[in-house]
């Protein structure tokens, strides 16, 4: 067989397309952190802008006997959307919401005032 009619690279041109591959593998890594660690930063603030949900069930502050006092339970509802709503919170009534994870639902425990904030002496 004739050497001159072999198409094999030789070394030195071996190695040179293989820093060439290296290179481009390297530039193509670089390019898709970039664009991943972009992606994850306008997703982060996106996610910060959106305010946290907290879901009460108005209807379990209803009052349970015929002698309660429905102004009293209508005042613990008031304070405890004005305090979830202080701590940034968007406050929906349960009966408006058709599914939500489980843990976006405030139990009605939590809604019992133990302090008031300030403004609370007057109806929002």
């Amino acid at each position: 067989m004739n050497p001159a009619i072999t198409a094999t690279p030789s070394t030195g041109q071996r190695e040179i397309r293989w820093r060439w591959l290296n290179a481009l593998l390297h530039l193509l890594v670089a390019t898709a952190l970039g664009i991943g660690g972009y992606w994850l930063e306008q997703l982060r603030a996106e996610l910060e802008r959106r305010p946290p949900v907290a879901i009460i069930e108005v209807a379990a502050l209803a009052p349970p006997a015929a002698g309660a006092d429905p102004a009293a339970a209508t005042a613990a509802l008031r304070l405890a959307t004005r305090r979830l709503a202080a701590a940034g919170y968007v406050v929906l009534d349960s009966q408006a919401v058709l599914a939500a994870p489980s843990d976006l639902y405030v139990p009605p425990p939590a809604w019992v005032p133990d302090s008031t904030l300030p403004g609370d002496d007057h109806a929002p």
